[in-house]
């Protein structure tokens, strides 16, 4: 899962006519929210960056601050406690991914939507590698804590759900069996690309991109419509 983030771009150049004469007009100044969501996406690239060198477990304020180079007032100037940062890394993490799916999807019809969702969620590069290590610190941190144990529990019923409702439209389609079990399914597709992740993380020579997308495919296979 790929760390993305986005905040709100400031407003173009705009060039008026001004008094009967062209008059260059400078672009508008950023907003205070514009200012205020790019800290606090400094902060949250700070936490990655920090997640990877010492483990979830052992970040803290002051580490965030040394990734930034600044004060430990400065992290807390737009986050209040660690675990408010930590939240807003992991609903980053998901929502990058939720948008990279989207855009990959865009005119992808059939069986190739399933195979776009699961290759988009595998760590098929080494921003996906990245992401998959910030996703797994999350994961091991959420042993003992009920706050991530909430929000885990929360994305995972979301993936399961849209891989459902797209296992919905291909039983339609008549692309798969009509006997499947498909929240079964949507659990193993799941189950899948977790075990897909971590194997990534932890040898990836076993488990190189191309040998993910074979085991994908193999995957999808077993429940498409025989061909007559």
């Amino acid at each position: 899962m790929k760390p993305m983030v986005t905040y709100r771009a400031p407003r173009p150049l705009n060039r008026k006519a001004v008094a009967g004469k062209q008059a260059e007009a400078a672009a508008p100044a950023d907003t205070k929210e514009d200012v205020y969501e790019r800290k606090r996406i400094e902060v949250l690239e700070a936490t990655w960056r920090a997640i990877l060198r010492v483990g979830l477990e052992n970040v803290t304020i002051r580490e965030i601050a040394a990734e930034m180079g600044a004060t430990t007032g400065a992290v807390v100037h737009y986050f209040r406690t660690k675990d408010e940062v930590l939240i807003y890394a992991l609903d980053h993490l998901i929502s990058g991914l939720v948008a990279e799916v989207e855009s990959r999807l865009n005119g992808v019809t059939g069986i190739a939507r399933l195979e776009t969702i699961l290759y988009a969620s595998l760590p098929l590069d080494e921003e996906g590698e990245t992401g998959w290590r910030i996703w797994l610190a999350f994961l091991k941190a959420s042993v003992g804590s009920e706050m991530l144990s909430v929000e885990h529990k929360r994305r995972y019923a979301f993936m399961r759900d849209s891989l459902a409702g797209e296992l919905v439209a291909l039983q339609k389609q008549k692309l798969i069996r009509g006997s499947l079990d498909l929240a079964m399914e949507a659990d193993a597709m799941v189950a899948l690309v977790d075990g897909l992740g971590v194997g990534r993380v932890i040898d990836p020579d076993r488990f190189a991109p191309a040998q993910q997308r074979m085991l994908v495919k193999r995957h999808i296979q077993a429940f498409l419509v025989p061909r007559a």
